[in-house]
């Protein structure tokens, strides 16, 4: 279930930006995986990057909730969003 956002036109985003995206993406692909534990430790290092970050901040949130409460085998790995 792929995460997109727009960060710029091809070849004109920062490198920096590029790096986050590629770190932010593989912590997303670590909570799908239910590698919650290292989700976490991945969130970590993106919201000391971006403070305030909502999207860290909601996957944040749900890896702190499925390491309390591990979700069931039907889980469709997606967070539900409540807010703009």
């Amino acid at each position: 279930m792929p995460v997109y956002e727009l960060i710029g036109r091809a070849g004109e985003v920062e490198d920096r930006a590029l790096a986050y995206a590629r770190i932010f993406a593989g912590a997303v692909a670590l909570f799908q995986e239910r590698r919650f534990t290292e989700a976490r430790k991945t969130f970590e290092s993106c919201a000391k990057d971006r403070p305030g970050d909502l999207a860290v901040d909601l996957y944040f949130a749900e890896v702190a909730r499925h390491l309390e409460a591990p979700p069931g085998a039907d889980w469709n790995r997606a967070i539900q969003l409540t807010t703009k």
